[in-house]
């Protein structure tokens, strides 16, 4: 295929192509044209007849389509007919007793099962009795017919002019066919009818049309439609157009042109009679499709023009190879795997040779030139995928095959990693978060010019999160004690020079020396989780795996239980302040080991705090907002953020939300109160009585009442007894001391604190509202 394309280029480009060879190409292109004039002149010539011919098949496609529908509809009369004289259908049928004739009811079943099963027109065969009750049989079941409407649709079919006949609801435009045979046949009254119902889908598909863009049905002398092609089970507008057409006609057969979307339609129909009813059959193909074949064999006969002459272009080009074959050669080298335009100015084939050569030269230089500056990139990129495990499925030649593409020496080399954290980024002054990658990259900076010292081959690795990996390229030759002393020195001069250039602590831990390349990812892991046994409470720190399992065992620590219950209590009685100072010990006990004492510490209390917030009824996702807890935890590495993190991430946001739910449930109790008060103010009801009923102490009832309702609790139901009062003293001609015994208070006591209250005795209150009123 590439070889088609790059002739088929040179044939196009002919600034750059020999004198010779397009006039050989020019000579073919005119040898070849007369195959193609022939082709169109048979495309006309023919055209007509066979469009002619294939209309005549379109008809007689229409014949025998029709007569596949006459033969099945016989078909199916026949077999009605004979399954109507059965002596299965009895004329005690209409005295059945449906409670003790099991057995005969259990035969007609089977027998209707069998005649619907006996042809794959029939939908369903029904068996109609009207006496001495109206049933209806199916080949599974039986029901009583109750509604007026039903019996009187199903006693038409008994009522028909013959014993056989085909039936469609005129009323219903869409309803499906049915052949009605009345039982006993050859009687004047019969007492019921076989009903049997066609398929509409399966006469669609018996009635489809030839071509998937014409169209094809079949409908009765009153214009009624049956069925159509397709899965269409109902006529299409077209459809009514064309059945509109054949009612104007009078022939009972005919093939007329129809129009429709501009389009044109050869239309052919014909009538057959059954059972007296006259049906007519009629199909409609566009002429596009009849003709469809003549256009595919003309377009072949001009493809097959087209290819000869194709391949006349390329018999040319074959044979004027052989002619210039070398140069032609040097060409395809010069423009193998290259896309570019025509070159200007270019009159013969050694001026584009002498071009490409002089940009190729070009473009060898730029990529040299690039591939210098880009190849410290690269092998970055590269350590990156290798320490992080990212090339696990390439064997150990593999890796040290594509290292020394890269500059690194392999023979007889080891390998060991270190990794550097850089800790105090919080209390650095006037820093953000993007800062981090800026910071890290000084210190990377800082990182090689101290490494320049050494004769060590090296190389740094920048994560951009204030962490660095340098990994250590050492002769098999060299002495370990030696490699131990060099990487001592080392690595204090790449403390101080961190400290000094970006004014953070650093934390370094040295790995297992290996002399596989496939074993420095898991070292690079080992030695990055092992920098979590770093003390926190020393600045600068230097951790040796080798040195773990002694550090390890020395390490004594006791888990503060007794500060995390008390944390834990406060949060439940949503005290801050001591929540905070009970934290802050937390966090200065786990503090004295080790980061991973104090992660796994810190993981602890967290786990209970969710407990505790989801013991209160609150769940995670509403308090901290989907946010993954345990994750941000992970990634934060030095005491003071952690506990910073704790108490704005954690703490606050839980203590408000324990504490507006507090509120609510308080507001919901205070109204609980209220409308207890309201009903039953006139009794002797207290204070005791109203927390009880709240399930609430009577003194935090007693506060809580005071501060959501904004009174006490006496006052606010002295207020409801004295409006109560007010309004019978008004409204009511009942006695002084009948009212005060109505809210609740004895008369004496309620004239003192009417009086109070109001300025007025109740019946000086009476008389002035009444007088103002008159």
């Amino acid at each position: 295929m590439k070889k088609l394309q790059r002739l088929l280029h040179q044939v196009i480009n002919f600034r750059s192509k020999s004198y010779y060879q397009k006039n050989l190409i020019t000579l073919l292109i005119l040898a070849s044209l007369p195959g193609m004039i022939i082709g169109f002149v048979m495309f006309v010539i023919s055209k007509a007849h066979i469009e002619g011919e294939l209309k005549k098949i379109h008809e007689n496609h229409l014949y025998s389509t029709m007569k596949t529908i006459e033969e099945q509809f016989s078909y199916v009369e026949e077999l009605v007919a004979h399954w109507a004289v059965d002596s299965t259908f009895k004329e005690n049928y209409q005295e059945i007793d449906l409670a003790i004739k099991y057995k005969e009811i259990h035969e007609l079943y089977q027998s209707l099962l069998i005649m619907e099963g006996s042809n794959h027109l029939i939908d369903q065969v029904e068996l109609y009795i009207n006496k001495p009750t109206p049933l209806v049989f199916t080949k599974d079941r039986y029901r009583h017919l109750v509604q007026a409407e039903q019996i009187n649709a199903f006693d038409h079919f008994v009522k028909g002019e013959r014993t056989l006949y085909w039936i469609k609801s005129e009323d219903q435009e869409y309803s499906p066919l049915r052949l009605v045979h009345k039982i006993p046949g050859g009687v004047e009254q019969p007492y019921g009818a076989i009903i049997v119902s066609l398929n509409k889908a399966k006469m669609a598909n018996l009635l489809r049309a030839p071509y998937e863009e014409g169209t094809a049905f079949l409908l009765t002398d009153k214009g009624q439609w049956l069925f159509g092609n397709s899965s269409r089970m109902e006529p299409s507008g077209m459809d009514q157009a064309i059945l509109k057409e054949i009612k104007t006609l009078k022939n009972t057969t005919d093939t007329f042109l129809f129009e429709w979307n501009q389009s044109t339609y050869s239309v052919t129909y014909e009538t057959f009679t059954r059972l007296g009813k006259t049906w007519i059959y009629a199909s409609a193909a566009p002429l596009s499709s009849i003709t469809a074949p003549v256009l595919i064999v003309s377009k072949w006969m001009i493809g097959v023009s087209f290819g000869i002459l194709i391949l006349a272009i390329i018999l040319s080009i074959i044979v004027s190879k052989r002619l210039y074959s070398p140069l032609d050669q040097l060409l395809q080298k010069l423009n193998e795997h290259k896309h570019e335009h025509p070159l200007p100015n270019v009159n013969n084939e050694f001026e584009l040779i002498e071009e490409k050569w002089n940009n190729l030269s070009k473009e060898s230089r730029t990529l040299k030139t690039q591939l210098e500056s880009q190849l410290p990139y690269m092998r970055e990129g590269f350590l990156l995928q290798l320490i992080h495990g990212y090339l696990y499925s390439l064997s150990e030649s593999e890796l040290k095959e594509r290292m020394q593409k890269f500059g690194w020496k392999q023979d007889g080399y080891r390998y060991l990693p270190i990794f550097i954290q850089l800790f105090g980024y919080g209390r650095l002054e006037d820093t953000e978060k993007d800062d981090e990658g800026l910071l890290t990259f000084v210190a990377a900076n800082s990182v090689e010019d101290v490494l320049q010292e050494i004769d060590i081959d090296t190389s740094v690795i920048n994560f951009h999160d204030l962490s660095l990996c340098v990994l250590f390229f050492i002769p098999g030759n060299m002495d370990k004690s030696e490699v131990t002393k060099k990487m001592n020195e080392l690595i204090h001069k790449i403390i101080s020079g961190i400290n000094h250039t970006t004014q953070m602590d650093v934390s370094i831990c040295i790995g297992r020396m290996t002399d596989s390349v496939k074993a420095i990812p898991n070292i690079f892991e080992e030695t990055k989780i092992s920098l979590s046994f770093r003390n926190l409470q020393e600045r600068n720190q230097i951790i040796e795996i080798e040195n773990l399992e002694l550090l390890d065992k020395s390490i004594q620590f006791e888990y503060p239980f007794d500060v995390e219950k008390e944390i834990v209590h406060s949060i439940r009685l949503r005290m801050e302040q001591d929540t905070l100072s009970h934290l802050n010990k937390f966090v200065q006990i786990l503090s004295n080991v080790n980061e991973a004492v104090m992660k796994q510490g810190m993981y602890q209390l967290l786990g209970r705090i969710v407990e505790v917030e989801m013991q209160s009824g609150l769940m995670p996702n509403t308090v901290f907002e989907g946010a993954n807890l345990y994750e941000q935890l992970g990634q934060i590495r030095e005491p003071d953020e952690v506990e910073l993190w704790f108490k704005h991430e954690v703490i606050l946001p839980l203590l408000e939300q324990l504490s507006r739910k507090q509120d609510e449930r308080m507001k919901q109790l205070i109204e609980k109160v209220t409308f207890l008060l309201q009903e039953k103010y006139m009794e002797d009801i207290s204070l005791d009585y109203c927390a009880d009923h709240v399930n609430l102490s009577p003194s935090l009832l007693s506060k809580v009442f005071k501060d959501i309702v904004g009174l006490n609790f006496i006052d606010y139901l002295t207020n409801i007894r004295l409006s109560k009062a007010k309004e019978l003293l008004v409204h009511t001609d009942m006695k002084i001391n009948e009212i005060a015994e109505t809210i609740g208070y004895k008369n004496s006591y309620f004239n003192r604190l009417f009086k109070k209250h109001e300025g007025y005795t109740p019946g000086q209150y009476r008389e002035m509202k009444r007088d103002q009123v008159g």
